[in-house]
């Protein structure tokens, strides 16, 4: 009986060891990221940390990486990636962030949409339709190509340029409820989220007066190390795959009721 225990208690121990040392050999990525729900949650509401977050813990649950995320202004997370600090940006349009190192498989996509008071109006219709309004705009935005007319004429065409942090979109609607914009820019379902949430705003508040653009998004990697960078880029690729053929993004899109509505032009992408 004592050597069947001793046995047993040998074997246990083998194996808990043998899982601990695998464990230990995962490779550790530093990830800096937003706080940004429905995509990105770090208040971790009702087990909800976000679908652009879930989707990351599914491809980094298995494999040769492990993942430890830390949340900052967007500006400051876009800088520690590009500069090496971190590993890994959760989760970028390429225009946002340039000078990363990027897979090939999206991971999400986001749609930009223009708000405006309830009783507004006006509707986006193109550069032209812009022409003195005022405008909310965050830093490090990806909107520079689509709005380069109205942005290159700043003596004539007055807008706001705000930090992008959590207090972005509660800031950007105060100055529109207040008349001090006329608009701002941000993705649907990020502001919808708030909206359900305010106790200040109600969803019935604002209204959506056209959509500028859809933009992939991605992991956002680490450009100083190049081929390092490259052999994550694969695994992330293989991992995403992986899960779209098993159906995963389904479910997880379908958790977090991810809807796109259309977008403006049809030389942009529509859906």
């Amino acid at each position: 009986m004592l050597t069947y225990l001793s046995l047993l208690i040998v074997l246990t121990f083998q194996i808990t060891h043998a899982k601990d040392f695998k464990t230990s050999k995962r490779k550790l990525l530093k990830v800096a990221a937003v706080d940004w729900c429905p995509q990105i949650c770090p208040e971790n509401e009702n087990g909800r940390k976000g679908y652009l977050y879930d989707i990351m813990e599914e491809v980094f649950k298995e494999g040769p990486y492990k993942v430890e995320t830390e949340f900052f202004p967007w500006s400051r997370a876009i800088h520690f990636v590009k500069h090496g600090k971190y590993d890994m940006l959760l989760s970028p349009a390429k225009e946002e962030a340039p000078d990363l190192t990027y897979h090939n498989t999206p991971i999400g996509y986001q749609t930009h949409c223009f708000w405006t008071r309830k009783k507004s109006s006006w509707n986006y219709k193109g550069a032209n339709s812009l022409v003195n309004k005022k405008l909310i705009i965050y830093r490090d935005h990806s909107y520079g190509k689509l709005l380069k007319k109205y942005l290159s004429n700043p003596v004539k065409n007055t807008f706001f340029t705000l930090s992008y942090d959590k207090t972005y979109i509660n800031r950007a609607i105060g100055m529109v409820s207040r008349k001090r914009a006329d608009t701002f820019i941000f993705t649907v379902n990020s502001v919808f989220d708030f909206l359900k949430k305010s106790k200040t705003y109600n969803v019935g508040d604002l209204k959506i007066s056209g959509c500028l653009k859809k933009d992939p998004l991605w992991f956002g990697l680490n450009p100083n190390k190049e081929m390092e960078s490259k052999k994550l880029a694969k695994f992330i690729d293989s991992r995403i795959e992986e899960l779209k053929r098993k159906g995963y993004y389904t479910k997880v899109l379908n958790k977090y009721n991810i809807k796109s509505p259309k977008i403006y032009s049809p030389n942009i992408g529509n859906e």
